[in-house]
């Protein structure tokens, strides 16, 4: 994915660009910047470690409260059948959360089973591949080497252990520009 967004912001006319990512989409922003370097100028990780990392990081807490992680990801028993059975009890929004027309377009994309398809894929792709290249950048020591921001939510009681704060000797990002420090300019 990470190539494709680069593909769709140079046809934008952005051959460099920042790029900033929140839970997963951070670990996009993590892929672009290691695997396209020369496209990134500077990146913004919220709220993610990577996948490997969180994954090393697993105990019965984690598992417990983000169990969905496992289900979703799941290819021998896929959750689809699940899910497709009956989408507005799985995902429980409701248009006063959200708004009316946002509610919409959401009921909508749950009740096409290509969508929940991809949903479900999503979760695949971060226990298989994208864990692969993560532990793989690990062992080479690669690391982000753009101005990098990493900001951390404290006060959210559904991030468990596993998945934060980020620990930078053990992860990808560089230890001078890691925990929140503003990038040098």
């Amino acid at each position: 994915m990470a190539g494709d967004c680069v593909a769709l912001m140079r046809g934008l006319g952005h051959d460099r660009f920042a790029v900033v990512g929140h839970d997963r989409g951070a670990y996009e922003a993590t892929r672009l910047a290691l695997d396209h370097p020369e496209a990134v100028s500077a990146v913004g990780v919220l709220d993610a470690v990577p996948l490997g990392e969180a994954l090393r990081r697993c105990d019965a807490t984690f598992a417990a409260s983000w169990w969905h992680w496992f289900f979703l990801g799941q290819t021998d028993k896929p959750a689809e059948r699940v899910i497709d059975a009956d989408p507005d009890a799985w995902y429980r929004a409701t248009a006063e959360q959200m708004g009316a027309e946002a509610y919409e377009d959401h009921r909508q994309a749950i009740h096409d089973p290509a969508t929940v398809h991809a949903m479900c894929e999503d979760y695949r792709a971060g226990l298989g591949v994208d864990r692969e290249h993560d532990d793989a950048d690990r062992r080479a020591g690669r690391r982000i080497d753009r101005p990098l921001q990493v900001l951390w939510a404290t006060r959210d009681p559904t991030r468990p252990a596993a998945t934060g704060p980020p620990r930078p000797e053990r992860v990808q990002y560089p230890p001078a520009r890691a925990g929140g420090r503003p990038p040098p300019r």
